[in-house]
């Protein structure tokens, strides 16, 4: 895993998170066959398709996805990550942070809480995708083309 810290480097203008992050970021994921995350379809790629529309980069157009929260169809299931780790029995866990343990982690100028809580939620999803998919959990629509 690689952790690129954005933040604390004062990427503060549109023109300078265009050059130093985005740019870089969306060059890496063209050469990905497939993204996967918890919840990428319907937040993530949104989310880096608004800050690059602000940034006047080239959005993602389509790309191929794998959306972990796209359970097979179930009531009274809870599709939160952490629940389905849970769940599936795997040994990770995410850091628990409250609103203000998040806001009191980016007043820290090493962001060592942030970087602790992102990371932690990226191996929790390795190992809970690793799971579901040995027990045939995801749909089959969990892996498509997702296009803005």
């Amino acid at each position: 895993m690689f952790t690129w810290v954005t933040g604390q480097d004062g990427y503060w203008s549109r023109k300078a998170r265009a050059e130093k992050v985005l740019r870089p970021f969306y060059e890496l994921l063209s050469q990905a066959d497939m993204v996967t995350g918890h919840n990428i379809r319907r937040f993530d790629l949104r989310v880096f398709n608004a800050e690059a529309l602000r940034c006047g980069v080239e959005p993602i157009r389509s790309i191929l996805a794998e959306d972990t929260m796209r359970v097979l169809n179930s009531k009274g299931f809870k599709k939160g990550l952490d629940n389905i780790a849970v769940e599936l029995g795997v040994p990770g866990r995410k850091k628990a942070m409250s609103w203000s343990e998040w806001d009191l982690a980016y007043e820290d100028p090493t962001w060592s809480e942030v970087i602790e809580r992102c990371e932690s939620d990226v191996i929790l999803h390795k190992q809970v995708r690793e799971e579901m998919l040995a027990r045939g959990w995801l749909k089959k629509s969990a892996r498509s083309r997702w296009t803005a």
